[in-house]
């Protein structure tokens, strides 16, 4: 019961010291033109997130895809059971 208690109150005052552990091929550009990667943070409590982190140019490779966002569809969304077959899987 008091470790419950204890790891409750842990869990609450605990600050994350996120580090940089994983990062991706995955470039987006900023509203400026800026490169941005895609990286994994984790935190030594096991807590992870993803983040957009600006890069400079010279750091994005050949091999990088590049991720572009629409603003709207102008064409119905396949669903993903109609993608499988289509595909072969």
């Amino acid at each position: 019961m008091f470790s419950k208690i204890f790891t409750t109150i842990k869990k609450l005052f605990h600050k994350h010291d996120f580090k940089i552990t994983e990062y991706s091929n995955i470039i987006q550009y900023d509203d400026m033109g800026y490169p941005l990667r895609l990286f994994i943070e984790r935190c030594d409590c096991g807590e992870c997130k993803q983040s957009w982190i600006d890069i400079t140019e010279s750091a994005v490779r050949k091999t990088d895809a590049v991720c572009k966002w629409y603003k709207s569809i102008n064409k119905p969304v396949t669903p993903a059971s109609q993608l499988a077959s289509i595909s072969g899987d």
